[in-house]
């Protein structure tokens, strides 16, 4: 009657995940490491925008004038990534069109080439003389 006892787990066969799945979870983690970032410079330049409104500056302020563009090229990377993640989500799924996404996502970066400033331009640090 005292037969032992087995468990499932340990008597079940374990197989690897298909190099296809590896892919997409990895794509699909860097979406979500890109959209992170994206998230993060958005919340340093409203700490930037905090400081400059503080800083007395004569005339229009410069950086708070182009607040607006760097706000827009640091939050533009974040549709990309979603649409990054989405496309992972479909290749791991074998849906017939996963590749449209991966394109709008690849020419959306491609156009963050376009939207972001070439520099950021630290007008509050000005010397005092």
């Amino acid at each position: 009657m005292s037969v032992p006892v087995e468990s499932a787990i340990a008597s079940s066969t374990m197989k690897p995940w298909p190099p296809r799945r590896i892919v997409a979870v990895v794509v699909q983690l860097l979406a979500i490491l890109i959209a992170t970032y994206g998230i993060f410079r958005f919340g340093v330049l409203w700490s930037w925008r905090q400081f400059a409104e503080a800083q007395p500056v004569p005339g229009p302020n410069p950086f708070l004038v182009n607040f607006p563009r760097y706000t827009i090229a640091t939050l533009w990377p974040i549709p990309g990534a979603a649409l990054l993640f989405l496309a992972a989500g479909g290749f791991g799924r074998r849906s017939p069109r996963w590749w449209v996404l991966l394109v709008a996502a690849g020419l959306w970066f491609l156009a963050y080439l376009l939207v972001r400033p070439a520099q950021v331009y630290y007008y509050f640090l000005t010397p005092t003389s």
